[in-house]
């Protein structure tokens, strides 16, 4: 019989594998039902910060997270709800490509797990970068 260690941890696991299911097809509803953007003019870098603000926080502690933020008082038309969810899964996603559960991973012993991010414009519009030092 497992110590109650192991069924804490796989109890931690389980969870966490519904809480992701419950976002997953919370999004597949939303996307179906195709409503159309509700955009507002927003100062890009002013609301991106507040947001990677709110989300870095809740990234483990063993991440560092680096804006370099270059459109100060730049205004654009964002979802703010649509753009929320595409910051929270790319923090997320960067996270996991270098944590598990707060370890590092094999491919990042003896390196600090970083996630930079960035905005530019560019010719097309508006470009935000999000980059990590993981594997892959």
């Amino acid at each position: 019989m497992g110590s109650g260690l192991e069924a804490g941890t796989q109890h931690a696991r389980i969870v966490s594998g519904l809480k992701r299911c419950d976002n997953i097809i919370t999004q597949l509803l939303d996307f179906s039902r195709s409503r159309p953007a509700g955009t507002v003019p927003a100062e890009v870098d002013s609301w991106l910060e507040v947001s990677l603000n709110e989300e870095a926080a809740k990234l483990p502690d063993n991440i560092t997270v680096t804006c370099r933020l270059n459109l100060p008082k730049l205004k654009a038309n964002i979802d703010p709800d649509l753009m929320q969810r595409v910051i929270v899964n790319l923090l997320s996603n960067a996270a996991e490509a270098m944590n598990t559960k707060g370890e590092r991973t094999v491919a990042m012993i003896g390196r600090t797990p970083q996630i930079e991010i960035s905005t530019r414009l560019v010719a097309s519009g508006i470009e935000i970068n999000f980059t990590d030092n993981g594997h892959g």
